[in-house]
C-alpha cells in the first residue's frame, strides 16, 4: 500500500517541503562536470516561459559522434519540479556515452494535465525537429523519467504513437520513434488517499472527457491504445510507491511488453527511498542502478 510522506499537509505545504529538502541536498553535493558539456536555458518554445526551457548535457569526448539521445523527464508529483533537480544523473548519463536533454515544463495547478503532455511533447518533438543544430542523434532515442515524470512519460509515448490518442487529448506531433525508456520509482496513477491525492481535483477537474479521466486515474492504462516500447522499471524497498513500479511490470507481463525490473532492498549505510539514484547517484547502489540502466538501453 503506499504511504504518505506528508500526512496532514496541504498541497503547498507538500511543495514547499520538497523544495526545502531538495535545496539542501543540492547544496550540499559538489558534483564537477568534467567530460560533460552543458548548454543550459535553451528554448523549446519562444514565449519566454522558464518553464519552456532545456539543458543538454554532452560528452565531451564524442560530441557530434553519433551518440544515443536521451530526453529526461524530471519528477515532482506534477505540481513540483525543475530540469536542475536531475542534474546530477544526467551528467553521469552523459559520462557513460549519451547526449542528455533535460526538459522543464509547466505544473499543476497553474496548468492542465493536458497542457502538461503538450509540453512535454512539444519539448520531444522540437529537438526531433532541430537534432542536427544541436548536434543530436536521433538513430537512437531514449527517455529517462522518474517518478511523476514517468507518468507523463507515458502519456507522451503513447500520444506520439496513436492518432486516436493525438485526436482525444487535442495534441498533434511528427511521428517519432522512441527505442526505450528508464522509469526510476515511477508514479503510474493518482493517490486513492493521503495528501498527495490533493492534486486530482486539479488533474481531473481539468479534462473533458471520460477516457481522459480513465488515463489520468491510471495512465498504464493508455499502453492499452499503442504498444510499449521496451521499458527498464527501478524501484526499491523504501520505494513509498513501489506498489506504482509493480503494478507496470504486471501489466507488462500480462502483455507482450519487453521490460527489465530492479527492485532494490534496503540499503546498509542509507535508506534508498522514492527515485534515490536521481537524488545519490554516486551512492554504491546508484551505482550499481545507473549501470543497470545504461547497460539496458545501450543493448537496444
Amino acid at each position: 500500500m503506499t504511504k504518505d510522506l506528508y500526512p496532514n499537509h496541504s498541497l503547498e505545504e507538500i511543495i514547499n517541503d520538497m523544495d526545502t529538502n531538495d535545496r539542501k541536498r543540492l547544496a550540499k553535493q559538489s558534483y564537477p562536470t568534467d567530460g560533460v558539456i552543458v548548454k543550459s536555458d535553451l528554448a523549446y518554445i519562444n514565449d519566454r516561459d522558464d518553464f519552456h526551457l532545456f539543458d543538454i548535457y554532452y560528452n565531451e569526448e564524442n560530441k557530434g559522434k553519433g551518440l544515443p539521445t536521451i530526453i529526461n523527464i524530471h519528477g515532482g508529483g506534477l505540481v513540483y519540479g525543475r530540469k536542475e533537480l536531475n542534474r546530477n544523473i544526467n551528467i553521469e548519463f552523459a559520462r557513460a556515452g549519451f547526449n542528455v536533454a533535460a526538459l522543464n515544463y509547466r505544473l499543476l495547478p497553474q496548468v492542465s494535465l493536458k497542457e502538461q503532455i503538450s509540453d512535454i511533447i512539444s519539448g520531444i518533438s522540437f529537438i526531433y525537429n532541430n537534432h542536427e543544430k544541436f548536434d543530436l542523434n536521433m538513430d537512437k532515442l531514449f527517455i529517462s523519467a522518474d517518478s511523476a515524470g514517468a507518468y507523463l512519460a507515458m502519456a507522451a509515448f503513447a500520444i506520439i504513437n496513436s492518432g486516436e490518442l493525438q485526436d482525444l487529448f487535442g495534441i498533434s506531433c511528427p511521428k517519432i520513434e522512441i527505442d526505450g525508456m528508464v522509469f526510476i520509482s515511477p508514479m503510474t496513477r493518482l493517490a486513492d488517499d493521503g495528501s498527495f491525492s490533493s492534486i486530482n481535483e486539479f488533474v481531473i477537474g481539468g479534462l473533458d472527457h471520460d477516457d481522459l479521466k480513465t488515463y489520468a486515474k491510471n495512465m498504464i492504462k493508455i499502453f492499452d491504445k499503442v504498444n510499449p516500447c521496451p521499458i527498464f522499471i527501478q524501484t526499491s524497498k523504501e520505494d513509498f510507491i513501489r506498489d506504482h513500479s509493480y503494478d507496470l511490470r504486471d501489466y507488462l507481463d500480462e502483455g507482450s511488453g519487453f521490460y527489465e525490473f530492479a527492485d532494490f532492498g534496503k540499503g546498509i549505510d542509507q535508506a534508498l527511498g522514492h527515485v534515490f539514484p536521481v537524488c545519490y547517484p554516486k551512492w554504491p547502489e546508484s551505482i550499481i542502478a545507473i549501470g543497470q540502466m545504461v547497460l539496458f538501453l545501450k543493448n537496444l
